[in-house]
């Protein structure tokens, strides 16, 4: 697997309208180690472009380039202390706007695209129905749900 960098995929720059996350977590330095290599979508259902690139993880939308998420990882006792962490509140570029939604979505991201660990799917509180949960769900975070594949809408099978 080749490891991502800022010329694997066509992005865009950071947005100017932007929102510290809070995003708090340490990971392992072998977690570290696996995450700096980023991904690289190879079929269009990957929704994901991931990167790390002087101390910052930089994670952008496959299909748009619009730079997402942003963290600054820094190395502490224990492994790798994220420090900083952004998220795009460009509009035109991502509309979601609950904050702690977006933690976690940034979580799942890290957690289940990069170290390929089993991870909950965050639930989106607006969806009125399971059919619009999981809709929202594949927009989000395209395949890499294997929950997903277990459970597609109805006009999904052939």
């Amino acid at each position: 697997m080749a490891i991502a960098t800022k010329k694997s995929w066509k992005i865009k720059h950071p947005p100017k309208k932007k929102k510290k996350l809070a995003y708090d977590t340490i990971f392992t330095d072998s977690d570290a180690e696996q995450i700096m290599k980023g991904f690289i979508p190879s079929v269009m259902e990957e929704k994901w472009f991931i990167y790390y690139e002087d101390g910052w993880l930089y994670l952008h939308r496959s299909w748009t380039g619009a730079l997402i998420y942003w963290i600054k990882l820094d190395g502490s006792p224990l492994g790798a202390r994220v420090v900083e962490s952004w998220v795009n509140r460009d509009q035109t570029e991502y509309k979601q706007t609950d904050i702690e939604y977006d933690r976690q979505i940034l979580d799942y991201l890290i957690r289940r695209i990069l170290l390929k660990q089993e991870a909950e799917i965050p639930n989106m509180k607006k969806a009125n129905s399971s059919l619009s949960q999981r809709i929202f769900h594949h927009s989000i975070f395209g395949n890499i749900s294997e929950k997903l594949k277990k459970k597609k809408p109805p006009f999904f099978k052939k």
